[in-house]
C-alpha cells in the first residue's frame, strides 16, 4: 500500500496541474475573445441580408432603403456593403502605387461599402477622409498596413497618390483608416482596401 500510495499521490498533483494549466489557458483565450481591442466597434450592430441587384440603378435604390432606414429613431447609421467585419471580404485585389510597376503589386483584402461603413463601425481614419458619394467612386481608402505595403513612409503621404488596380484603372487615395481585424485574430492584420460600392455594383447587407 505504502508502495502504491506515493506514485498514486504524484499521479494527483500531475493530473491537478494539468487541469489547472488547462483552466489558466482557457480564461486567457476567453479574455482575448471578449476583451481585445478589434479596432473597430461591433456592439449594437446587426446586419440582415438584402436582395441583389448588381446594376447602377440596383445600387441606388438600396441606399434609397438604407436612407429610409437611417429615419427610423432606432437606428444611428446604416450602411450598405458587401463584407462585415467577419473575415469574409470580397476577395483581394492587386495593387500598385504609381512609380512602381505590376511585379510590386500587393494583394489586398478588398471591402465594397458605401460611405456610412466606418461610422456604423466606429472605425477612426487618421488621413484625409472617406467616400462622401457615388461620385467618389474612383477613390480607394486603405489601412495603415496598405501604406507600408505601397511603399509609402507614413499616411499622410498616401493621401492624394495615385494606385493601380491591376487589370483595372488608376484610382485616387482619399483617405487611410487605422488598422482593424478584419479576419482571424490568429493572422496578423493584412493590407485593406475599400471600393465604393457605385464603383463595382455589389452589396450584400445593410
Amino acid at each position: 500500500t505504502t508502495l502504491l500510495r506515493k506514485p498514486l499521490v504524484g499521479f494527483q498533483i500531475c493530473t491537478a496541474s494539468l487541469v489547472f494549466i488547462g483552466v489558466v489557458i482557457t480564461i486567457q483565450q476567453v479574455n482575448l475573445f471578449f476583451g481585445k481591442k478589434l479596432g473597430y466597434n461591433k456592439d449594437y450592430v446587426v446586419s440582415v441580408q438584402v436582395p441583389r441587384d448588381w446594376t447602377p440603378k440596383g445600387v441606388q435604390h438600396m441606399l434609397t432603403v438604407r436612407n429610409e432606414l437611417e429615419k427610423l429613431p432606432e437606428a444611428t447609421n446604416v450602411s450598405l456593403t458587401y463584407s462585415v467585419p467577419n473575415g469574409m471580404s470580397a476577395g483581394s485585389t492587386m495593387v500598385f502605387a504609381q512609380g512602381r510597376d505590376s511585379s510590386q503589386a500587393v494583394a489586398m483584402e478588398t471591402i465594397t461599402t458605401d460611405e456610412n461603413y466606418l461610422a456604423v463601425y466606429s472605425i477612426p481614419l487618421i488621413a484625409g477622409r472617406y467616400h462622401r458619394h457615388l461620385s467618389d467612386s474612383l477613390g480607394i481608402v486603405v489601412n495603415q498596413s496598405a501604406v507600408s505595403a505601397l511603399g509609402f513612409k507614413t499616411p499622410g503621404e498616401a493621401v492624394g497618390q495615385t494606385a493601380f488596380l491591376l487589370g483595372r484603372f488608376p484610382v485616387t487615395i482619399l483617405g487611410v483608416t487605422r488598422d482593424f481585424h478584419f479576419g482571424s485574430m490568429k493572422q496578423s492584420i493584412r493590407p485593406l482596401l475599400m471600393l465604393n460600392v457605385g464603383l463595382t455594383n455589389i452589396y450584400r447587407v445593410l
